[in-house]
């Protein structure tokens, strides 16, 4: 604990870079798994052919993927907490 009172600009920067880390690794997540939908669901033969309108489809896609990311997220961001 004393270590966090010496160094609080290092515990800042630290905490600071991390959020970012976490925020950007969400944000990627999402985007690719979202990218990802819509390619197989304009692209592939029998969904392109089904589906009119694959934005909704994508928009839940993307509702799920921040859950699941956030999930994921977490185990690093404990991670990064507990280093000091």
């Amino acid at each position: 604990m004393t270590i966090i009172w010496c160094n609080p600009a290092r515990m800042a920067l630290v905490n600071g870079l991390g959020g970012a880390f976490v925020f950007i690794g969400k944000l990627l997540m999402m985007i690719m798994t979202v990218l990802i939908c819509y390619r197989i669901l304009t692209e592939v033969d029998p969904y392109k052919v089904k589906v009119s309108n694959p934005f909704l489809p994508c928009i839940i896609i993307l509702l799920i993927s921040y859950a699941v990311a956030n999930v994921f997220m977490m185990v690093y961001s404990m991670g990064y907490y507990n280093l000091f």
